[in-house]
């Protein structure tokens, strides 16, 4: 019985290990390229094949192409950069800070060859941005209008009181976890 109690906490203390500090990813460093371990193996570049690409295009003149391909790499590097979307598999995150260095100076080039067709091409997906950002405000409001100010703000604070409530429970699962933990290796410590 004693022997089932010790199994039943070393895979209770496995598990709860695992769960709390996630599966790390390994890395390997090679020329410019990293190659996480997964199921399958990928590759990410730091953007150095499609800022040559685009270099080639403008090389050949092919203007509208290198507008429509940029504008696409640029929204796709600010998706990865900083707003935590995956490129076969791999976050901005998982990249080594060296990696990190090449992706924004890669992404600095695609955009310097986009400025170079057209100067302005930010300010349409600026416009786009601050129309989309009107649009939510605009259908928050109809939101807010539609179910009444009290209802609306009584759902916005029980969201808020759901997040404070799981950030509690949140803690004290690892407190006891913890807690668990310890008093089991205490007792297996002590047992001989």
């Amino acid at each position: 019985m004693k022997n089932f109690k010790i199994h039943k906490y070393l895979f209770l203390t496995c598990t709860t290990a695992l769960v709390l500090t996630g599966c790390k990813q390994t890395e390997e460093k090679q020329d410019t390229t990293i190659v996480v371990e997964k199921e399958e193996q990928e590759t990410f570049d730091c953007f150095d094949q499609e800022k040559e690409s685009l270099r080639s295009e403008l090389e050949e003149k092919d203007y509208e192409k290198v507008l429509k391909e940029g504008k696409k790499l640029f929204v796709k590097g600010v998706d990865f950069c900083f707003y935590g979307e995956e490129i076969n598999g791999i976050t901005y995150q998982d990249l080594t800070d060296e990696m990190k260095k090449e992706t924004l100076y890669n992404l600095s080039i695609i955009d310097d060859t986009i400025m170079k067709v057209s100067p302005n091409y930010k300010e349409s997906i600026e416009e786009k941005m601050t129309k989309i950002k009107d649009l939510y405000q605009e259908k928050k409001e109809s939101l807010r209008s539609y179910i009444g100010e009290d209802t609306y703000d009584k759902i916005k604070d029980g969201k808020e009181e759901m997040k404070e409530g799981f950030k509690e429970l949140s803690t004290k699962a690892k407190e006891k976890i913890k807690e668990k933990t310890n008093n089991w290796y205490q007792n297996v410590k002590n047992s001989d």
